[in-house]
């Protein structure tokens, strides 16, 4: 072990070094608790898509409407039981016509229905994704 130099006598611990040590290591896991913090804070991975819906007829964003999703694994059976993994999820649009559906909900075949609008559209296929958490679909109107 090398000596190292202090104004302590050289066999026992130097307390400024010792105290420089436990000062490194005390600012090091602040530094880790701040990082996991920020992580969490801005999760670059988000558990939600932002989804807007558009009227297809006039192209305007479609508020405080209910929505309704049905999403399965794909798979379709001729004699039960069949495991599809079915799966439904209802919200509200907001007054920008965005609703925030969680991913975990999206599975093989995923199905949109809104009120006053015609039967469903498949969200996964048939929205358009301007970047990967923020989809936009458009809808018929009930005629």
């Amino acid at each position: 072990m090398r000596n190292v130099p202090c104004n302590l006598p050289s066999r026992s611990i130097c307390a400024r070094h010792a105290f420089m040590i436990l000062l490194l290591v005390g600012s090091l896991s602040i530094i880790s608790a701040c990082a996991s913090s920020t992580r969490s804070a801005h999760n670059p991975h988000p558990q939600t898509i932002r989804v807007t819906v558009l009227d297809s007829a006039s192209g305007k964003p479609v508020a405080a409407i209910e929505v309704r999703i049905h999403s399965d694994n794909g798979v379709r059976c001729i004699t039960a039981p069949c495991p599809t993994n079915a799966m439904d999820w209802k919200g509200f649009t907001d007054a920008e016509g965005m609703f925030k559906l969680p991913k975990k909900i999206l599975q093989q075949s995923t199905t949109i229905t809104a009120t006053g609008h015609s039967a469903g559209k498949d969200l996964g296929r048939d929205a358009s994704k301007s970047k990967p958490d923020e989809w936009v679909i458009e809808l018929d109107p009930d005629r």
